[in-house]
C-alpha cells in the first residue's frame, strides 16, 4: 500500500510540471525590466531640466563692470585719525594723553603716538599706578564732600516727632515674656505629667482609722 501510495504521489508531481511547462511555453508576454529604470532617468533629468530653468530665470541678469561712483564728504580734519584713534588700546590712550599733558607743562616734546603704544611692562606698570593712584585720591575726595554735605543736612534739619508711651509700647518687643509664657506652660506640662505618672497612694486621717469598719464579713 505505501509503495502505491508513493508512485500515486510522483504521478501527481510529474503531472503538476508537465502542466506548468505548457503554460509557461503557451505564456508569450515579456517584461521590460529595465523600464522602470529607464523611466526613473528620464523624470531626473526633466527634474533637472526644469529646476536649471526656473534658476536661471530667477537670477538676475549679468550686469557689465559697475561704473557708479559715489560722491562722499570730505572726512573732517578732526576724524583723519578715527581709525589710528580707535585701534589703540583706551588705556593706553588716556596714558598717552595724561602724559602729554605733563609734556607740554614741562616744556619737552613726547615720542611719536605709535612710540608710545609700544609701552614696556614697567611703564605700564607705573601707569597703573599712576591710575589707581588717582582714582583713590578722587574717592576720597568724594567721601569727603559726601560726609561735609550729610552733616550740613543733618545740622538744618530740626524735625523731631513726637512719640507717645504707646507707641513706644507697641513698638518693643516682647520677646521676654512669650519666653516666660512658654517656660510656664512647659512647667506646668511636666508637673502634670509627673502626677499622673505616681501611683496612687490614699491618705487616711487617724480619725477615719478609728471609726469602725463597713466591711460586711460573712
Amino acid at each position: 500500500v505505501k509503495e502505491w501510495e508513493q508512485r500515486r504521489k510522483e504521478r501527481e508531481r510529474a503531472a503538476e510540471e508537465a502542466r506548468e511547462e505548457k503554460e509557461i511555453a503557451a505564456c508569450t508576454f515579456t517584461p521590460d525590466i529595465g523600464k522602470s529604470q529607464r523611466m526613473r532617468q528620464g523624470s531626473s533629468r526633466l527634474f533637472e531640466a526644469t529646476r536649471q530653468q526656473s534658476s536661471s530665470s530667477s537670477s538676475p541678469p549679468q550686469r557689465g563692470p559697475s561704473e557708479f561712483t559715489p560722491s562722499t564728504n570730505t572726512v573732517r580734519r578732526s576724524m583723519r585719525h578715527a581709525r589710528e584713534y580707535m585701534e589703540t588700546n583706551v588705556f593706553d590712550r588716556l596714558a598717552s594723553h595724561g602724559r602729554r599733558r605733563v609734556s607740554r607743562g614741562r616744556g619737552y616734546d613726547m615720542p611719536s603716538r605709535k612710540a608710545e603704544t609700544r609701552l614696556s611692562e614697567v611703564q605700564m606698570q607705573t601707569i597703573m599706578h599712576s591710575f589707581l593712584t588717582r582714582q583713590n585720591e578722587r574717592e576720597a575726595r568724594r567721601q569727603e564732600k559726601l560726609g561735609v554735605l550729610e552733616r550740613e543736612v543733618r545740622a538744618n534739619c530740626t524735625h523731631e516727632p513726637k512719640i507717645c508711651d504707646r507707641s513706644r509700647r507697641v513698638s518693643v518687643p516682647k520677646v521676654t515674656e512669650r519666653i516666660r509664657s512658654k517656660h510656664s506652660e512647659s512647667r506646668e506640662g511636666m508637673l502634670r505629667e509627673l502626677e499622673m505618672s505616681r501611683p496612687f497612694v490614699p491618705v487616711v486621717t487617724a480619725k477615719a482609722r478609728r471609726a469602725r469598719s463597713r466591711t460586711v464579713s460573712g
